[in-house]
């Protein structure tokens, strides 16, 4: 078994039986372990601890010649996962498509193969007689090139 089954396991071995998901698992040439995980409502920097304890635990001696890291995806950083998508259900978001069309709205339903975008009409698209206030757009995830949650502070 590789080292980076036997940390897949280690870390398995801590959040089964959570809603805690495994994003991501590198580990470079240069020995670096770079864990990423999610969690429904957030990381916590505890989640974050027990997690890289539990590999150096398990490295052994063999650990001090690795640098660990774990942590959430960001929410700064580009969607990856489907998870991450179904985190930020009702939030706003930005969606470049393939196609390089960007649009703005409210992420709405989630499936495994589309979701829901709830964008405000753009001027051209408003018409003083029509009662539509919002634009429900299925969007295939093989059309999306990036989505990124937008920040309100």
């Amino acid at each position: 078994m590789d080292i980076s089954a036997n940390i897949e396991k280690w870390i398995f071995d801590i959040i089964q039986n959570t809603p805690t998901q495994l994003l991501e698992l590198k580990v470079s040439k240069g020995k670096k372990i770079t864990v990423i995980i999610e969690h429904p409502e957030h990381v916590s920097i505890l989640q974050c601890m027990e997690i890289s304890k539990n590999i150096a635990n398990n490295l052994g001696e063999e650990s001090e010649n690795f640098e660990i890291e774990v942590s959430s995806p960001g929410i700064d950083k580009p969607f990856k996962h489907l998870v991450q998508y179904q985190k930020y259900t009702g939030k706003e978001i930005e969606v470049q498509l393939k196609n390089q069309e960007i649009l703005k709205g409210t992420l709405e339903n989630v499936t495994t193969d589309y979701f829901i975008l709830n964008s405000q009409p753009t001027k051209k698209q408003v018409n003083p007689k029509s009662k539509i206030t919002s634009n429900q757009i299925n969007i295939a995830f093989n059309e999306v090139l990036s989505t990124k949650l937008i920040l309100n502070f």
